[in-house]
């Protein structure tokens, strides 16, 4: 089956400026523009292949893109580039509007109902990154499948990603974010921070889905168990059953990942948890990085540890 130009564009959509409503997304056409840095989604163009090509032409972008953003907006931005993101360098020059990059990951859905969706949001800040919510076996690490991993230090050409605003002003892109980077130096680049320390701690509920969140113990950061811009990131979406963060005690922000200063063996993280249901609630511990201690559960109702 083919599809035309009016078709494909059909499909396309961007969100600018919305508010979190679903109807905030706005339909292209032929005659729609896309600023560099705006991101977009576009659906397959119902082809029975499995590989479909997509041709771009046109100069590479170069030089400063700005994009306006007002305090509790949201935005789909993309790597306006041909070549890959530091997301360090933009989260730093970004940090008075927003301080966590949203990347939605697929998690095998075959509906396009809204309550069928399998897939959730990976995440990353200035303290690591951690993949969606979605069922374990298609999780690196924890499952059979192996193909979700959490996001890496970098954002990859042509790939676009959410952001919520806290602030209000201009999105900057600017040549100062760009590298050249290839898998081999990504590799060079984390084996040399040896210094920071990291404890995923995954939550499985009883559907099945697959929680992550991250401690990142960071000594060269300012960052202590308050909420630290840049270093905490809140989760976008969460589901009935669920595991999070609690920072400042604060039980209406979710956080996925906490940043904070040194390790010392008297520190404790508080967790919030969600059960709607009667079924298996797992607290796990997915992976450590350059953390030798042990890690202990602590259980505030019995005042026991695990």
């Amino acid at each position: 089956e083919s599809s035309t130009a009016s078709d494909v564009y059909k499909r396309q959509y961007k969100y600018l400026q919305g508010t979190g409503s679903y109807t905030d997304w706005i339909g292209l056409d032929e005659s729609s523009h896309v600023n560099p840095g705006e991101g977009y989604t576009m659906k397959g163009s119902n082809s029975l292949d499995i590989e479909q090509n997509y041709v771009y032409s046109g100069a590479p972008n170069n030089g400063e893109y700005f994009i306006p953003i007002n305090a509790n907006e949201q935005s789909l931005l993309g790597n306006p580039y041909p070549s890959a993101i530091d997301t360090v360098r933009f989260l730093n020059d970004n940090l008075t509007l927003f301080d966590t990059l949203y990347f939605w990951v697929d998690g095998g859905c075959t509906t396009h109902a809204l309550t069928e969706y399998l897939g959730g949001y990976a995440m990353r800040n200035l303290t690591g990154g951690i993949v969606p919510s979605v069922a374990s076996p298609v999780i690196l690490g924890t499952g059979d499948s192996n193909n979700i991993e959490a996001p890496e230090a970098f954002v990859e050409i042509g790939q676009g990603f959410f952001v919520d605003a806290y602030g209000s002003g201009m999105v900057t892109f600017n040549n100062s974010h760009r590298t050249f980077i290839t898998e081999q130096s990504l590799e060079t680049r984390e084996a040399e921070t040896p210094l920071n320390q990291y404890i995923r701690i995954g939550y499985e509920n009883p559907q099945g889905f697959h929680r992550q969140l991250l401690l990142g113990f960071l000594p060269d950061s300012d960052a202590d168990l308050n909420y630290n811009p840049g270093y905490d990131a809140v989760l976008k979406q969460h589901r009935e059953n669920d595991l999070y963060f609690v920072i400042e005690n604060d039980e209406e922000k979710k956080y996925a990942i906490q940043g904070v200063n040194s390790f010392n063996d008297t520190i404790e993280i508080p967790l919030g948890i969600l059960i709607s249901e009667v079924g298996s609630h797992r607290i796990l511990l997915d992976e450590v990085e350059n953390f030798e201690h042990t890690v202990y559960l602590k259980d505030n109702v019995l005042n026991s540890f695990h």
